[in-house]
């Protein structure tokens, strides 16, 4: 039989490797835990880049609907209408639009980035995939991006004509048009 003393370390031994096998235990655990979390937020991410594209369009829609209500309640006094004020709904909504679509390129990078992580094109089945779904509404904003530009240009052109035919001030109506066509 061991004396006491050698009997006191071999319970302290034990009992320090048990408390260094539970904190071992604990911090895996934890840093499960917060993998499975980080895991989950990236899901999250998933489809914003479809929500925000949709978002910009719904905005450009009801903007432009507001434009055309604006003038519609001002028919009556078309002579004294500010042109420009008329436009703030259109001009709010491409900023909002051109906004939405730039925040689209971002917003699904943490999903994009974890099933690069995870080498899959999808994660989970519930998820889009980043080739035939996530990527390609990214790509396509783009072009959507152009026809913002496009069509900014084309209605400010348009306010400027009718600004200047208000004032009796002559402009080409040319330039507006071949903005409208495209």
């Amino acid at each position: 039989m061991a004396p006491k003393r050698w009997q006191d370390d071999e319970e302290e031994n034990t009992a320090i490797d048990d408390a260094v096998s539970l904190s071992t235990h604990i911090s895996i655990e934890s840093f499960r835990y917060q993998a499975s979390l980080e895991m989950l937020a990236a899901e999250r991410t998933a489809t914003r880049a479809n929500s925000c594209c949709h978002a910009s369009r719904i905005v450009f829609l009801v903007s432009h609907g507001l434009l055309v209500l604006a003038v519609s309640a001002s028919l009556s006094h078309l002579h004294a209408v500010n042109w420009w004020l008329l436009f703030l709904p259109s001009w709010l909504g491409y900023i909002l639009s051109t906004a939405l679509l730039a925040m689209s390129w971002f917003v699904s990078c943490p999903y994009i980035r974890l099933c690069a992580r995870e080498n899959k094109p999808r994660v989970r089945d519930a998820n889009p995939s980043i080739l035939t779904e996530v990527l390609p509404e990214i790509v396509l904003t783009i072009p959507g991006f152009l026809m913002l530009l496009i069509a900014f240009f084309g209605e400010f052109s348009l306010c400027v004509y009718l600004d200047s035919v208000q004032k009796g001030r002559s402009h080409s109506l040319t330039a507006t048009a071949i903005l409208f066509v495209l």
